[in-house]
């Protein structure tokens, strides 16, 4: 009769595996090479390393040190089989080809040895390591522990939709901290754990609140810092998310700043952003105490023109970029034309 179709149930996550080599013979006693697994479970204190025994007739006995459970499940090609252990062994049939996988334990039957005992509830610790978009998620090991699941959110009471994408029952296996990634910057996360073995999944543990800081400021975020804007049409890629306001700079927040060479003869220039949530303010000066604005953006997206290159004591036009919208700063394209 053909073996019911092979079933992995889901406990096994975590398992350590370790490779074995099982020798059969066929049905014309010639042998027959197969290559299994067995887990090591060394988290459980069990030592499930074999001895393996030909017995003859196309038969291997696998002696294993197991007190836990009276079965064992073999896993073949797409099959599965459940044999009984008889005085402490367990028998394998004969004329078997394909890949083993040998599963221990399964399910308790009648007068078996008492099921595996859960874990004991983690216990989540503060997190280190922060930055403006991650931090180190840290608790202590659970006893009996195999592995652990890990939600993040923004809310302490982890609502449906406050889950961090990836971060919702995320199973990180057996280890005592992880990195998460991907997070806004200035915002409140929380952090808790479960963890879990062959016995069950535990309750959820303590809460841990963590804080994200702010971005570290762009490289132009000063006067002094300015970025060379080259060529009378172009465009570039920037932000004001993590910049300053610097002492005795025009009014405005989160600025960053670039240079613009003036044309040799005058053109009528043209700039604009590709979103309304920064500004451009045009200035001419050598340093901040000197500076006088020329022209700032209007409208949206936010755009700008004036007469670039009319003023022979000017070497540079100075460009600044500055948040419009309230936020701690964004991202944004620049673009800038001419015309005779």
């Amino acid at each position: 009769m053909k073996p019911g179709p092979l079933d992995l149930p889901t406990i096994w996550r975590g398992c350590d595996w370790g490779p074995v080599t099982l020798k059969w013979k066929d049905k014309n006693g010639q042998p027959i090479n197969l290559s299994g697994w067995y887990p090591v479970a060394q988290s459980l204190k069990i030592n499930l390393n074999p001895t393996i025994t030909d017995v003859g007739q196309g038969e291997t006995q696998l002696a294993l040190n197991r007190q836990q459970t009276k079965n064992l499940r073999l896993g073949v090609e797409n099959w599965d089989w459940i044999w009984q252990r008889i005085q402490g062994q367990y028998r394998f049939p004969p004329f078997l080809a394909g890949k083993v996988q040998i599963k221990d334990p399964v399910s308790p039957v009648l007068g078996d040895e008492p099921p595996f005992i859960p874990p004991e509830t983690p216990v989540a610790i503060a997190g280190t390591n922060v930055t403006h978009n991650s931090f180190r998620a840290n608790w202590e090991p659970a006893e009996r522990a195999i592995g652990y699941l890990l939600d993040v959110a923004t809310s302490a009471t982890f609502g449906t939709n406050t889950f961090v994408p990836g971060y919702r029952n995320r199973d990180v296996g057996n280890i005592q901290h992880l990195v998460v990634v991907g997070l806004e910057e200035f915002l409140d996360y929380h952090y808790r754990l479960r963890a879990y073995n062959h016995g069950g999944t535990t309750i959820n543990s303590n809460v841990i609140h963590v804080h994200t800081l702010h971005a570290p400021p762009p490289g132009n975020d000063n006067f002094a810092d300015n970025l060379p804007l080259p060529g009378l049409a172009g465009s570039t890629v920037g932000t004001t998310r993590g910049a300053t306001h610097q002492d005795g700079e025009p009014p405005g927040a989160h600025t960053v700043w670039y240079r613009w060479r003036r044309p040799s003869t005058p053109v009528v220039s043209y700039w604009r952003l590709d979103d309304n949530a920064n500004k451009i303010d045009i200035y001419k000066g050598d340093s901040l105490a000197t500076l006088h604005l020329l022209a700032s953006s209007v409208g949206d997206p936010p755009a700008l023109s004036f007469i670039a290159g009319d003023d022979e004591t000017i070497a540079f036009y100075r460009v600044r970029v500055s948040v419009a919208d309230g936020s701690f700063g964004n991202p944004f394209t620049m673009h800038w034309t001419y015309a005779i």
